[in-house]
């Protein structure tokens, strides 16, 4: 992130986060074992019930955590969902905002 801040004196940087712990977000399951596939790394994992169930709150906390350091070296931070609207009107609310704050 400290890189990323000295490049924002001279360039445009923001960080955009695309919110993926709804993935986690299954119903639940009645089998004891889950096998997960990760699409990016072609890699299964063997699961327990209770250990699938943590990892939306795990992806939550971690991207608050990248948030909030990007926050703390003054980088903008877009978190982008699954709401189609939302992901649309995001990015030019962002760039409004800060054409807004350089203005001023």
């Amino acid at each position: 992130m400290k890189e990323l801040a000295q490049l924002n004196s001279s360039h445009d940087v923001f960080i955009v986060l695309i919110d993926s712990a709804f993935a986690f977000e299954l119903p639940s399951v009645s089998a004891g074992w889950i096998e997960a596939f990760d699409v990016e790394t072609g890699r299964s994992k063997v699961m327990s019930r209770g250990a699938l169930r943590t990892l939306s709150a795990r992806t939550r906390t971690w991207q608050d955590q990248v948030a909030q350091m990007a926050k703390d070296n003054d980088l903008d931070v877009l978190r982008i969902g699954v709401d189609e609207l939302q992901t649309t009107i995001a990015p030019q609310r962002i760039h409004c905002e800060r054409r807004l704050r350089k203005a001023a």
